[in-house]
């Protein structure tokens, strides 16, 4: 565990890499290198097609990505995702495909917080089926508290699709059920801190997380659960 990533980086600034202050920047990442044994970045400002356009926000997130380069920790590595606001016609949007991760091309897809609606459940469809998406699914360890038992179930099953919880869900009991019938299905689960304010990553309990999921799951399950995230990042 001497090389985590972050899978679901938000420390752009609650979402503007243009404000805030360089200095509290570095220091969180230096933290999350020295601290917590993060040495790879993956961030995920966050894309809303009903407020911008694909090319805006890819031209946003080039200019975060020159700023957030110089102030990386000496061996500390960078990649720039998307969290895609699931949003009804978003299969459309004309770029999609450019909000995907390389390599491994999956979307990350940040599902809506509330009741589950039926258009969600066609514009999944339409996501996976018209336009050809692989799905890679933001904070899992939501779910269970807002979407019914069916939803979850049906969710968890999309051939070929990869699940990112955050690192507090190892020390959940039902996250951690969900992480280890994923597993046990080979399925890619990944993990990430989603912490946007800097000053939070001070309280952020990552060795007490990773206990827990020294106590909750098998060597062999523990083993498959980093390597998969590992190699995904190698993809």
């Amino acid at each position: 565990m001497n090389c985590l990533t972050d899978w679901n980086c938000r420390l752009l600034l609650r979402g503007d890499p243009l404000l805030g202050d360089d200095a509290e920047l570095s220091r969180a990442l230096f933290l999350c290198v020295e601290r917590f044994g993060i040495k790879r970045f993956c961030m995920m400002p966050t894309f809303d097609p009903e407020a911008e356009s694909a090319a805006g926000f890819l031209l946003r997130r080039e200019h975060a990505k020159e700023r957030l380069l110089p102030l990386l920790p000496s061996g500390a590595r960078l990649r720039m995702g998307a969290s895609v606001l699931l949003t009804p016609g978003l299969h459309a949007e004309q770029d999609l495909h450019k909000l995907t991760l390389p390599a491994s091309h999956c979307l990350p897809l940040d599902m809506p917080i509330g009741e589950w609606a039926d258009w969600m459940d066609l514009e999944i469809n339409r996501l996976l089926y018209r336009a050809k998406q692989r799905l890679l699914f933001l904070s899992v360890e939501r779910y269970p508290i807002f979407y019914p038992k069916d939803v979850l179930e049906r969710l968890m099953r999309i051939p070929g699709a990869v699940y990112q919880f955050n690192y507090r869900a190892l020390a959940d009991p039902a996250s951690i059920a969900l992480i280890r019938t994923l597993v046990s299905r080979g399925t890619t689960v990944l993990l990430g801190t989603a912490v946007e304010d800097p000053y939070k990553l001070g309280f952020y309990e990552m060795e007490h997380y990773l206990t827990s999921a020294n106590a909750s799951l098998s060597r062999a399950e523990l083993s498959s659960l980093l390597q998969g995230a590992h190699l995904f990042w190698n993809a």
